[in-house]
């Protein structure tokens, strides 16, 4: 399955004219979803090329600055996909907190992010990319998102985006009873409502 179509699970919880910011807009896969299913949706990415940035309307910006002059209140949705990895705890903290103000009342916030229940990504995976500031667990933002005043809807390993063929399943399996470690799917979902 592709990026586009692992992400599209993640529309329902958009209803369609609602407008919805993503955050970390990359390739536009997310926008170009939400601009097929009626759902008005712009990004901000200062590392979006300048064709995503003219063909989906991607700000590049830095995501801090963006969003924190946005008018509260503006917003059906927030979508972060890949985001907070790239951030301290206390940004991750301050975006939870203007993700919440630029909300109207019963938007939807969602963040996917890497799953530290998967061994490759945590011994891996995760430390190939040198933006990386640091993992976070579903526990972890849930910590940082306490004081912000979101309502946890759902969270878990995001297992639609692996490949869950028997073979693999079998070698996930071998693998976990030999080092005890759980094999989650590679990334993590949580989505909070204001």
């Amino acid at each position: 399955m592709d990026n586009k179509e692992i992400q599209r699970k993640f529309l329902e919880y958009f209803k369609k004219g609602g407008l919805v910011l993503e955050l970390g807009s990359g390739r536009g896969d997310f926008l170009s979803l939400c601009s097929e299913n009626g759902i008005k949706a712009t990004g901000v990415d200062t590392g979006s090329n300048d064709e995503i940035c003219r063909k989906y309307g991607v700000v590049k910006k830095d995501i801090r600055k963006f969003i924190r002059k946005e008018k509260a209140g503006k917003y059906d949705g927030v979508y972060a996909r890949h985001v907070v990895e790239h951030f301290s705890p206390a940004d991750v903290e301050g975006l939870l907190g203007e993700a919440h103000r630029i909300l109207k009342k019963g938007g939807k916030l969602i963040l996917v992010f890497p799953n530290m229940r998967n061994i490759h990504i945590v011994m891996y995976e995760f430390w190939t990319d040198p933006t990386h500031i640091r993992p976070y667990t579903g526990g972890a933002i849930e910590k940082l998102a306490e004081g912000t005043g979101f309502r946890l809807i759902s969270s878990g390993p995001d297992t639609q985006g692996w490949d869950n063929s028997a073979i693999k399943r079998f070698v996930r399996t071998v693998r976990q009873i030999i080092t005890g470690i759980p094999n989650d799917p590679p990334d993590y979902f949580m989505v909070m409502e204001k």
